[in-house]
């Protein structure tokens, strides 16, 4: 019995250390966007930004921006007997906000140096009003938390449910899918842009 608590212990220990980790990459990030916005320095941390008007039926005019920031990265060519050198981007957060007359929902993908997804978080405030966080190790969730946002605008009417699950239902599993999909068309979306602009 012992050794089986002790087990579970380390188990959740482990998770702690994960998500403290996952946590720290994404708050130096931010701390590198603030920074180069503060000190008016875009080209310190490049990204690429892309908004659009849409009509949404039953809804009406629906605005999105898509932010996407990246780390560049410069390599020499293999092979090459020129001093040719390849530039390419490593998408490293991507910010993804659509509002409109009654709500606003804003989504942040977080990715490691690799680019790989790590934390996805998602503020909604309307008619449902919650902040959520899905964390990543190799493309599997493993720690999903959700809060309720209690705000002016906030026009909810059921209270959302506060949880921090780390045992993650067969739905959370599907859900997370879905979010590894997203994240992996904001790759292909920062490729094609990428490929345009780049030196």
């Amino acid at each position: 019995m012992k050794k089986w608590i002790l087990g579970i212990l380390l188990i959740s220990m482990n998770a702690f250390a994960q998500t403290d980790e996952i946590e720290k990459i994404c708050q130096d990030y931010d701390a590198q966007i603030a920074q180069s916005i503060e000190e008016e320095s875009p080209e310190l941390v490049p990204h690429i930004n892309i908004t659009a008007n849409l009509i949404k039926r039953a809804i009406g005019s629906v605005q999105h921006n898509i932010t996407i920031y990246f780390d560049e990265i410069e390599t020499e060519e293999n092979g090459s007997e020129t001093d040719e050198f390849i530039k390419e981007a490593v998408i490293r957060k991507v910010e993804f906000s659509l509002t409109s007359g009654s709500y606003k929902i804003d989504y942040s993908y977080y990715f490691d140096e690799d680019g790989k997804l790590i934390l996805y978080s998602e503020r909604s405030v309307g008619y449902s009003c919650y902040f959520i966080q899905t964390y990543f190790k190799q493309k599997t969730a493993v720690r999903i938390k959700q809060q309720a946002i209690s705000e002016e605008n906030c026009d909810a009417e059921e209270e959302t449910e506060n949880f921090d699950h780390r045992n993650l239902s067969n739905d959370e599993l599907a859900e997370a899918l879905w979010i590894i999909s997203d994240s992996d068309n904001f790759k292909k979306l920062l490729f094609y842009n990428y490929e345009l602009i780049k030196d």
